[in-house]
């Protein structure tokens, strides 16, 4: 049975539909709408952690932190996008017919609505830095969409985009992919697959195709520190491009592989 996709647009992890309400949440600064096989990135906003990332307009996301969006609502993507600032979030995608995967560090994000009341472009964007001084701005939004400098802003109302002005792009080397390190995904092949863990504890090894179709999941419930191998049933699995997830105490790293 097909699914029907309502277009919706979620922006940083914001439902929306013709505006956004105001609010501050932590991010990492995309538009998305719902697509066949997972969340479509509408834009990427300038000046935010995901325009320093792989991420495009046109990607599909498929999979953020080894969790599936396919079929998902967007207020599940948005959830799974939103969280602990500075934390990485694992994202796996398709760009032009390519699984991809990149790391993106959530940050401070605000979100205003304004009512346009028939500013200029550059009027409102000066208007827009003024009403929020202690944040930058980054982009001014319709409807998901990112208006350029030339851009006429005929809509009636348009959501501003602000980022913290202290926002540190780059945090020292002792602290970058300190949450990844947590879970490494080793090695996969159709008789087993290996990862390692910074702790002992329970562990649940997920297998999931490239329409976010489960086809198989391995619980491991005395996982140990360090290295670890388990067998899993690949007779499921024909040659594809798949996600590996492995959970283990309330974080999840997913690996993308090419099964032949």
């Amino acid at each position: 049975m097909k699914h029907s996709f309502e277009r919706m647009v979620s922006i940083a992890a914001v439902v929306a539909t013709s505006a956004i309400a105001d609010e501050t949440f932590n991010g990492i600064g995309i538009a998305i709408t719902p697509a066949e096989k997972g969340a479509e990135v509408v834009s990427v906003i300038p000046g935010t952690p995901a325009a320093d990332s792989k991420l495009q307009k046109g990607d599909v996301i498929i999979s953020v932190n080894g969790n599936s969006t396919y079929c998902k609502k967007m207020d599940v993507v948005q959830n799974l996008l939103r969280g602990e600032k500075n934390k990485p979030v694992e994202i796996v995608f398709i760009n032009n017919g390519d699984t991809l995967e990149t790391s993106i560090r959530r940050e401070k994000l605000t979100v205003k609505n304004l009512n346009n009341e028939g500013f200029k472009r550059d009027d409102l964007e000066s208007y827009a830095s003024t009403i929020q001084s202690d944040k930058k701005l980054v982009a001014i939004m319709d409807q998901g969409n990112v208006l350029d400098n030339e851009a006429t802003v005929k809509a009636t109302k348009v959501d501003c985009i602000y980022i913290d002005k202290d926002v540190i792009k780059n945090p020292p080397p002792e602290t970058q992919g300190k949450e990844t390190e947590k879970i490494k995904v080793k090695g996969v092949d159709r008789n087993s697959i290996t990862f390692e863990l910074e702790s002992a504890g329970e562990a649940v090894v997920t297998v999931t195709n490239s329409s976010g179709v489960v086809v198989s999941s391995v619980w491991i419930p005395h996982a140990v520190k360090g290295f670890n191998r388990t067998s899993w049933d690949s007779s499921n699995a024909p040659a594809d491009r798949y996600v590996v997830s492995v959970e283990h105490r309330g974080f999840t790293k997913g690996k993308s592989v090419l099964l032949k």
